[in-house]
């Protein structure tokens, strides 16, 4: 009898450890369960109210499945965190392989490529998850033949572990995977391959995914490389047919665009360089539809003009520009080179350009909707120009005739023809006491060039300076009697004589 408590005892304690252990034990995998299928169900936070079970334990795995919710919710940094966390508890066996994998995945998503190069060096032992770790850092780093090779024929499963091939099946689907492969084949020169089975894959999936339209229009896009322009435009056309089927809606919509925008701005400098104009309406509105990149366009296309244009036929810029036009229908591109057109005339007008004006500004006339604005500022600067050289003690008879000359170019209207007349009398008047010559010889060319068509008077209003002027004690005896005589015949009617 003295033995049996003892025995008792003994059998007690080893009842609580057992017990213990067993609680431990099934608690664990209870945890562990629910949370997977919590887990599975895109539940985080209740995957990680029962992974909180196996935090009390400074257990591994409650570090790792705690990385796997933060990856899913791409929080990368702090699942890179737990999972150090978790390689540091466990530093050998198959979990200490799951954890490597589980810190590639983030670093990939990081785009942390030298960190990911390094752990894959160290960590081989998951063969299809190294694979195809291995395959996402060459397609990272574009060594698309290398990713190919690591890419295709990629098994279904690619491990035993549910949580880490949950997180694969998640972030790696099929149909991102052969997205992946098919940019490789395409970037690896195997176009006709990779459309194939790209419509193939469609075809068998009904996957309605506009990523493959991108990868489609690429692989004609460098089918043409190497081709002359003229044989590679049809295949930018082609391209096109598929790039305007990505949808607005796609994740990676921006991406695509953008991406697309280089290739197309790219043929657009090479017709550009080679001077196929009759090219460039077409590619401006695929650029328009990606909205990008057009106003460039017109400044790009004007620089070529400005190069191509001999330096004493500066009007043939405006009727090239014209042409294009013609075929250039972008709104975007016309309204910017108008802009650039106008500033060009603006230029030649400045300069006193006047036979280049002759020429432009008929031609600017057709490309603007409406340059009553242009006009009226273009007017003004002249109009002050010309006001300045009467006010010179001498008269520059031949810049204030290439003034008249541009007036009569940029085609007054009544309303500005009153104003010039208003604003130049008074210094006309001034001009014949100072210079009577110089004073019938300006009247006759304003006359001629912007009066003409008598829609003002013009006659009228000389005769009544001329009256004045005779008015004037001893203005008949000076020196430029001669100049009033003819004046006095040239503007006795409305009407000019010569």
């Amino acid at each position: 009898m003295k033995y049996i408590k003892p025995i008792l005892f003994t059998l007690l304690i080893l009842t609580a450890v057992l017990c213990g252990y067993i609680y431990y034990k099934f608690d664990a995998r209870f945890a562990e369960t629910n949370a997977y299928s919590a887990f599975k169900e895109n539940n985080f936070a209740k995957a990680g109210s029962y992974l909180s079970a196996l935090s009390k334990k400074n257990n591994p795995k409650y570090h790792l499945y705690h990385g796997y919710l933060l990856l899913e919710q791409k929080k990368y940094d702090e699942a890179n965190t737990s999972f150090k966390k978790a390689l540091h508890l466990c530093s050998t066996g198959d979990l200490n392989l799951e954890i490597s994998g589980a810190l590639s995945l983030t670093l990939f998503f990081s785009d942390d490529i030298q960190n990911l190069d390094t752990i894959l060096d160290q960590y081989t032992s998951f063969d299809s998850v190294n694979r195809l770790f291995e395959g996402l850092l060459h397609y990272q780093k574009s060594n698309y033949k290398k990713a190919k090779e690591h890419l295709k024929d990629l098994p279904l499963s690619f491990c035993e572990n549910c949580w880490l091939q949950t997180v694969i099946d998640h972030n790696f689907s099929k149909e991102k995977l052969t997205y992946y492969l098919t940019h490789c084949m395409i970037e690896s020169g195997e176009t006709y391959k990779a459309r194939q089975q790209i419509e193939s894959f469609l075809e068998s999936t009904k996957v309605k995914g506009t990523s493959f339209y991108y990868l489609i229009g690429l692989s004609y896009l460098k089918e043409e490389r190497g081709k002359s322009l003229s044989t590679a435009i049809p295949y930018y056309q082609t391209a096109f047919q598929y790039f305007k089927q990505i949808l607005p809606s796609d994740v990676d919509y921006s991406k695509y665009k953008n991406e697309a925008t280089v290739h197309y701005t790219k043929l657009i400098e090479e017709i550009l360089d080679e001077r196929a104009y009759q090219e460039l309406g077409i590619f401006l509105d695929i650029l328009g539809y990606f909205d990008a990149k057009v106003a460039e366009i017109a400044d790009l296309f004007f620089s070529h003009l400005q190069k191509e244009v001999e330096i004493k036929n500066k009007a043939r810029l405006m009727e090239l520009a014209c042409q294009t036009l013609a075929y250039c229908h972008n709104s975007t591109f016309k309204e910017k080179l108008s802009i650039s057109l106008y500033f060009y005339v603006q230029n030649l007008v400045k300069n006193h350009q006047v036979d280049s004006v002759k020429k432009a500004w008929p031609i600017y006339n057709q490309i603007s909707s409406d340059c009553s604005e242009e006009q009226a500022t273009l007017t003004k600067s002249v109009c002050e120009e010309l006001e300045k050289e009467l006010d010179n003690s001498e008269l520059n008879l031949e810049n204030s005739q290439e003034l008249l000359e541009l007036l009569g170019t940029l085609s007054l209207s009544y309303e500005q023809k009153v104003d010039l007349l208003e604003s130049l009398t008074p210094k006309i008047e001034q001009l014949w006491i100072t210079s009577g010559e110089n004073a019938w010889l300006f009247s006759k060319s304003l006359d001629q060039l912007i009066f003409s068509d008598g829609e003002v008077d013009f006659h009228k209003k000389m005769n009544h300076v001329l009256k004045q002027l005779h008015s004037q004690t001893g203005i008949e005896e000076t020196s430029f009697s001669d100049s009033l005589k003819e004046a006095n015949e040239y503007f006795q009617s409305p009407a000019n004589k010569e």
